[in-house]
């Protein structure tokens, strides 16, 4: 039944806490059983939000991380976020368990491949009111590494800089300052989008709003570097042009 398999993924859960848990739940074919019950239970939130922790928790270190990405989580993880695309409490656990997964490049490319920012970028559309759904997400993105090229041609920044103004979080608006480094990266068209949303802007209000944080302190500069060095580097290049003409 739906709420044998919930208490069931709630203790794997609780296991998959800590390494040595993590290593038994393994052994014990764990992993293959609570990706079983949450494809058999795929309306039953409480089910697919303690078997998306567990996957989370599982994916902490490598070895476990490989056997659930082997196994097929991350369609599992998919499949259960788009089931229930209506509950935050999925949602979210869900992200977690794509952040965990996507510390591992092999695991990020098999999420590119399966759309994870599209599911990323739906939850946190539909659940602006939740902060720690918004950090949550965005972390999962940070981590997950698409091309900043690519990066830029979704919703990613115009939903974080939203998320950060409904939430005065510090982890969160760090993490927004961070995607602002990575979208600096992408060149010209992510610059015209950093622009356009007044991303410079944001930075100092982050820092005006948490003096006493490095975390926000360090990701702001971070990404004021990276936009310096953009700006420097079109400065040499319209120098160069001009130097060539005359």
């Amino acid at each position: 039944s739906a709420k044998v398999q919930e208490t069931a993924c709630w203790a794997l859960r609780e296991f998959a806490v800590h390494s040595e848990g993590r290593c038994a739940v393994q052994a014990a074919n764990g992993i293959e059983l609570v990706l079983q019950a949450m494809r058999d239970h795929v309306e039953a939130a409480p089910v697919l939000e303690h078997g998306c922790m567990a996957l989370a928790y599982l994916s902490c270190e490598a070895g476990p991380r490989r056997a659930v990405a082997r196994a097929g989580g991350i369609a599992a993880v998919l499949m259960g976020m788009r089931g229930l695309p209506e509950d935050p409490v999925v949602q979210e656990a869900g992200c977690l368990a794509l952040r965990n997964l996507g510390c591992s490049r092999e695991h990020r490319r098999a999420a590119d491949e399966l759309h994870s920012d599209r599911e990323i970028l739906q939850c946190m559309r539909m659940h602006a009111g939740s902060a720690a759904l918004q950090e949550t997400a965005l972390d999962a993105l940070l981590v997950l590494s698409l091309p900043p090229e690519q990066m830029a041609e979704t919703s990613a920044l115009e939903l974080a800089l939203h998320a950060a103004e409904l939430h005065r979080v510090e982890g969160l608006h760090a993490k927004v300052c961070l995607l602002i480094a990575y979208l600096g990266k992408a060149g010209e068209p992510a610059r015209a989008q950093l622009a356009d949303f007044a991303a410079a802007d944001f930075l100092r209000r982050a820092e005006d709003a948490f003096p006493g944080s490095w975390q926000v302190r360090d990701a702001a500069g971070s990404a004021r570097r990276v936009l310096a060095q953009f700006d420097q580097t079109v400065v040499d290049g319209l120098e160069h042009a001009f130097a060539q003409e005359a």
